[in-house]
């Protein structure tokens, strides 16, 4: 009824939390839920206490989509709560924003994090309902997390999110799983060629799967810690691949002699 494609809280209990906390306060709770259950991802901050085991209130409630922060280098904010709930960070210190009293100021804290999220949420929202998909608001979270970038002083547990990497991933995730990797491959190599039909592998829209879309999967490979050639393929396919191969990296040889 109101087109709402994405809410975000930033406001915390000053007690942290290990575990869901659904029953704290069941209001809050069923509010939450309701969203959720209308597909509506609800994206609060964890709180500011420094805790890397507990998280406020609200973001303890099992359908929330709980948001940490990060500094601009990409480290975590030393104040920013976090625990095993926690998938996705947000740049959230010394944020320039507006003001409550008007005009613009600098602030600091997971509540900046919260619409950094939140807005990324409406981007990807606007993006796949151009092509038709629908994401869940768990979806959603594991594009995000499946996407982002390393938090350099914790494991890959947690990640900060990149947007240009989560759209990218959704056009050119072939099947679906977040991730580009050989199955994706697969896909893109049996559709090679000229467009008879619409081709989901045709990512610039130019009627035909060729170099450049293949350029565009492989530039996005971030789920295969290996070859993408060591990836099961057709004779044909893998061929195809190989030729590729040869000519960028010939491309990228003369480019250097003429810089030299």
């Amino acid at each position: 009824e109101y087109n709402i494609s994405v809410i975000a809280i930033s406001i915390g209990s000053v007690n942290t939390y290990s575990y869901e906390c659904d029953s704290l306060y069941t209001v809050m709770t069923n509010a939450i839920n309701n969203a959720v259950a209308n597909n509506i991802p609800v994206t609060i901050g964890t709180g500011n206490a420094g805790s890397s085991t507990g998280i406020s209130f609200p973001s303890c409630v099992a359908n929330a989509l709980s948001v940490g922060a990060t500094n601009k280098d990409d480290y975590l904010a030393p104040y920013s709560n976090y625990n095993q709930f926690v998938k996705v960070f947000a740049p959230g210190t010394y944020i320039h924003s507006t003001c409550l009293n008007g005009g613009y100021c600098y602030n600091t804290g997971t509540s900046m994090a919260t619409p950094m999220v939140a807005g990324a949420i409406a981007i990807l929202q606007q993006y796949v309902g151009l092509t038709g998909n629908l994401l869940t608001p768990s979806e959603m979270e594991n594009l995000l997390f499946q996407t982002g970038d390393p938090i350099l002083n914790l494991p890959d547990s947690w990640k900060r999110i990149n947007i240009y990497n989560a759209v990218m991933t959704d056009l050119i995730d072939l099947d679906g799983d977040f991730l580009i990797n050989g199955s994706d491959l697969a896909i893109l190599l049996g559709d090679w060629g000229q467009c008879t039909d619409e081709c989901e592998a045709d990512f610039n829209g130019d009627g035909i799967v060729n170099a450049d879309d293949l350029a565009l999967l492989l530039g996005h490979w971030n789920s295969y810690s290996g070859d993408p050639l060591s990836v099961d393929l057709p004779q044909e396919e893998k061929e195809i691949l190989n030729a590729f191969i040869s000519k960028t990296e010939k491309d990228y040889q003369e480019n250097l002699e003429i810089k030299n």
